[in-house]
Parts: structure tokens; C-alpha cells; sequence
């Protein structure tokens, strides 16, 4: 009896035990990105080997994964949401699920869209954040209130500025908005891994802005290829305007030519000849039979038929096929070898494409027209299984849609640029025939290209200047901050990169242009 009932002790302790077994999943966002994507930052446990569907959805986007854990461990995940078109959010609930449990939930309030002017990285407290604050707000005055992003307060709040925990921070890129600034100090660079130390230096050369508190911090973040600079007031304050100056920048409205006009007059003949079947001769041709009863069966077929040759009609008319307007703007950075390159797609398809793929290190986002700011779009969806799977209304069938797609890449390509004694010359390193360039050297003169230059070939440049400016206005805010910095741009014929999205037909041939640094004295810094 005795060991009846301590067998009886045995088995409700294992069966507790393996009730105690569970899958845990924390989430935090630390800001809504309108412009970009919203970074929800994942912390998975599990008590068992486990395979965890996760999905984040911030008011009609979501983004999913699946993460695979061992028994005993903890994986961190960064799960990027697409942007949101809405002025206010309500914030971003988190679900998972796994085989054997019950759904679960968590809801997450993040900063809200542009809250946020600086972040800072000091876990040791060191750095006089109030002093550069008060600086800040004594020469910005107040945020301006653009639809509520900014607020609606008269003064410089202390909480645009935020000390951060590294733990809380993106571990890709696309998750650090390009209108945010970063002040880290000599402990937050100890305090991030290698995966956030990377994503900070891409984001950097995407126009995302990086100061540190101490020189000695330069040479191990330019070491990877981030642009850096040590924090000054007057820096920061320029950098904090250029950002309220771009708040109600919008995209203009780019569609793609061909497909502005409806074929009214197709639509209008078929409509004409329906009228006349339906009516008269319809009624002729059943009254000349005797069977006017057959009314009740012609007309209905009559209105079918139309109603097929209108649909048929208007899939012709339009096509079947996706239409693309496209161009391509690199800012390249030689010295790392590296380079952010936005696509602009101007996008017309007959028929919906069912998904988009795109690399991992992709950013995707609707580009809209002021009009459109604030209006509900499409539900818009991303799938994370190691690469990225755009799906849901990211491109609506039989209607123009404008997408910026951005990537930080390796590029090794580049033009090499060299003193003659009539001025400077210039060599085509990239696979594309290099159609126009304007230089400005070091001592401020402007020079341009004449000819087309082909691949591998050298042409010497004219003394003058001439316009020479990239379609940014198709591109997002980011574009501009990351081009700014350039000394020389240059216009290629065709693509520098492989088109991302939908299998398309270019209705105009493709160009690129891409922007460098300055020349220093020697022809350097290209």
C-alpha cells in the first residue's frame, strides 16, 4: 500500500514536470517606422526542442517566421514588419504557436512614428546627454506637427532624446529608421554584438546618421565600413533640421506610360451593340417566331455575353503582362567597398503578381503620392524563411503602383578618376556605358563628361558645368540624406544591379546613376 502510494507520488510529479515544459516568447519594438520597417525584436525560450511560428502584425501589415529551438536555449530574432500607412497606430500584438499548445499573444507599445530624434547608447550613464539636449532645444524650438507624427507640444521634449539598453536594439539594418541619429559612447560599443555592429554600419551608408563620443571610437566602426563622425552640437543640430525638413516630402507620382487612359471607346461600342441586341433586335427576332416568352431567356445571355466581352476587353486592353518604369540610384563608397542602392519601380500589372522575392538584406516600401498619405492601402504582407517573401496588395492589379526597393550590398565597381595636364580623365570601371558624369575636384571646379564612355575605356573631361541630378523625388527621404555627400555623379545606360520584384517589360530603357565621395588632391576617395 505504502509503495502504491509513493509510485502515485512519482507519477504526479513527472506528469507536473512535463506540464511545466512550456515555449516562452518576449517582444519589444522600439519605434514605428512609416517610411521603413517596424523592428520587432524577439526573445524565444523553450523547455524542449521546438519549432515556433511567430507572427507580428502592426495594424493591417504583418510579417511572420518560423524559429527552430533546442531544449534549454534562447534565440534572438529580429522580425522586420512592413510600414504602415496610418497616421496613428494602435501598436504591434505578437503571436505564436507551436505543435501541441494553444496560440498565445502578447501586445507591444513602441515609440510612436518619429518620437524619436536621438537615441543613445551610454549603459554607463557617462555622457552629458542634458547639456547637448537643452543645446538642441535652444536653436530647434519645437518638432513641427506634421498630421500628428511629431506631436502637437510648443516645446523641445526631453523624451526625443532616449537612452537605450543595446539588448533593445535592431540586429538588421532595415530596422534603424533613416531619420533617427545615434550617439553611442566607448561602453554601448562594448555592449553591442556583431550583428548590430554590422547593421549600424549599413545603415550608416544608407543615410542613417552615427556620431561617437570619444575619437577613439572612429577607427573601430569606419574598420567595417560605417560612417562616423565624433559628436559636435552644430552637427547634430544641422542634422535634426534636415530631418524636420523632410518630414512632408513626398514621392511624385510617376505612372507608367501608356496607362493613364481608360479605352473608353471599346467599352462604348460594346455598350452601343448590346443595346441594339438587347432591345430591337432581340424583340424582332423573338416576336418574328411567335415566342415572345423567349424574352426571359435571350436577354439574360445577351447581358452575359457583354458582360464577358467588357471583361475580356479591358484584360486586352491593358494586357496580361506587368509593365515597369524603372531607375537606379547607387551611392557608392569606395572606401569600404560598399553601396547603397535604391530601385524606384513605377509598376503596372494586368494581374496581380501572387509575391515578391527579395533577398534578406532588402527593403521594400510603397512609395505615395501626398494625396495618398494617411489612406488605407492594401494589406501588405513579409515572410522571413531565410530569405524575403513580399505578399498580400504590394502591387494591385490594373493600377499604378510605385515601389522604392533598397539593399546595402559589396561593390567593387567604380570609376577611377586621374590628373592630365589639361585637367582630369576618367576611366569606366563599372559593365555599363558610362553616358554622363559632373565632377567637382578639390579645388571646387566643375567638370563633365562629353561622351559616352564604354566599359574598360578612358575619356578625358571638359571643364563647365551642367545638370546632372539624379530622380530622388521617385525615391524615398533616405535616398537624398545618403546621395548628399557625393562629389561626382554619374549616368549610366541600363541597370548596375539586377532589377528586384516581378518579372516586368521596361516600357523605357533602364538608367542608372550613381554618386561618390570627393576627390582628394591626387584623384583619390572615388
Amino acid at each position: 500500500m505504502i509503495h502504491g502510494f509513493r509510485l502515485l507520488i512519482c507519477l504526479a510529479f513527472l506528469a507536473c514536470a512535463a506540464g511545466a515544459a512550456d515555449v516562452r516568447v518576449d517582444a519589444s519594438c522600439p519605434w514605428i517606422d512609416r517610411d521603413g520597417y517596424t523592428p520587432v525584436l524577439l526573445t524565444v525560450r523553450a523547455d524542449y526542442d521546438a519549432l515556433v511560428e511567430v507572427d507580428a502584425t502592426l495594424d493591417d501589415n504583418r510579417a511572420s517566421t518560423t524559429v527552430e529551438v533546442a531544449a534549454g536555449t534562447t534565440f534572438r530574432r529580429t522580425l522586420l514588419l512592413p510600414g504602415s500607412n496610418r497616421r496613428w497606430s494602435s501598436g504591434v500584438e505578437v503571436r505564436w504557436r507551436t505543435a501541441g499548445r494553444p496560440e498565445d499573444r502578447i501586445g507591444v507599445s513602441p515609440r510612436g512614428y518619429r518620437e524619436l530624434d536621438v537615441v543613445l547608447l551610454d549603459p554607463d550613464e557617462s555622457f552629458p546627454v542634458k547639456d547637448l539636449r537643452d543645446a538642441v532645444s535652444a536653436q530647434v524650438g519645437a518638432p513641427p506637427d506634421a498630421n500628428g507624427y511629431r506631436g502637437s507640444t510648443t516645446t523641445y521634449s526631453e523624451q526625443r532624446f532616449a537612452r537605450w539598453a543595446p539588448d533593445e536594439l535592431p540586429s538588421r539594418w532595415q530596422g534603424w529608421p533613416a531619420w533617427l541619429t545615434l550617439i553611442t559612447t566607448s561602453g554601448g560599443d562594448r555592449r553591442l554584438d556583431d550583428a548590430q555592429r554590422q547593421a549600424i554600419a549599413a545603415w550608416t551608408q544608407a543615410g542613417g546618421k552615427l556620431l561617437v563620443a570619444d575619437a577613439a571610437q572612429l577607427a573601430p566602426w569606419r574598420g567595417i565600413g560605417a560612417r562616423v563622425a565624433v559628436v559636435e552640437r552644430k552637427e547634430l543640430i544641422e542634422r535634426i533640421q534636415e530631418v524636420w525638413a523632410g518630414i512632408s516630402r513626398h514621392a511624385a507620382p510617376v505612372p507608367v506610360p501608356g496607362t493613364g487612359r481608360v479605352p473608353v471607346g471599346g467599352f462604348v461600342a460594346i455598350a452601343v451593340l448590346f443595346a441594339l441586341l438587347v432591345g430591337p433586335v432581340n424583340l424582332w427576332w423573338c416576336a418574328r417566331r411567335g415566342r415572345r416568352h423567349l424574352l426571359l431567356v435571350t436577354t439574360p445571355l445577351l447581358s452575359l455575353v457583354a458582360s464577358v466581352l467588357l471583361l475580356v476587353y479591358g484584360l486586352i486592353a491593358d494586357g496580361l503582362h506587368t509593365r515597369r518604369l524603372a531607375v537606379q540610384v547607387l551611392a557608392l563608397d569606395a572606401q569600404s567597398g560598399r553601396a547603397a542602392a535604391w530601385t524606384g519601380l513605377s509598376l503596372f500589372a494586368g494581374l496581380a503578381p501572387g509575391r515578391i522575392d527579395l533577398d534578406a538584406d532588402d527593403l521594400i516600401t510603397v512609395v505615395l503620392a501626398e494625396a495618398d498619405d494617411g489612406r488605407n492601402q492594401e494589406r501588405t504582407d513579409l515572410v522571413w524563411d531565410g530569405a524575403q517573401r513580399a505578399t498580400g496588395g504590394w502591387i494591385p492589379s490594373r493600377a499604378n503602383r510605385q515601389l522604392a526597393i533598397a539593399t546595402v550590398r559589396p561593390e567593387r565597381r567604380r570609376l577611377a578618376f586621374a590628373r592630365t595636364a589639361e585637367g582630369w580623365a576618367v576611366t569606366n570601371g563599372f559593365d555599363r556605358p558610362l553616358a554622363a558624369l559632373v565632377l567637382t575636384d578639390p579645388e571646387g571646379r566643375p567638370w563633365h563628361l562629353e561622351s559616352t564612355v564604354a566599359p574598360g575605356a578612358a575619356a578625358p573631361l571638359a571643364a563647365g558645368a551642367v545638370v546632372l541630378d539624379p530622380p530622388l523625388a521617385r525615391l524615398p527621404a533616405a535616398a537624398s540624406a545618403a546621395v548628399a555627400r557625393g562629389g561626382w555623379t554619374a549616368r549610366f545606360d541600363g541597370p548596375l544591379l539586377p532589377l528586384p520584384g516581378p518579372a516586368a517589360v521596361d516600357v523605357v530603357p533602364v538608367a542608372s546613376w550613381v554618386v561618390g565621395a570627393a576627390l582628394n588632391r591626387s584623384g583619390g576617395g572615388f
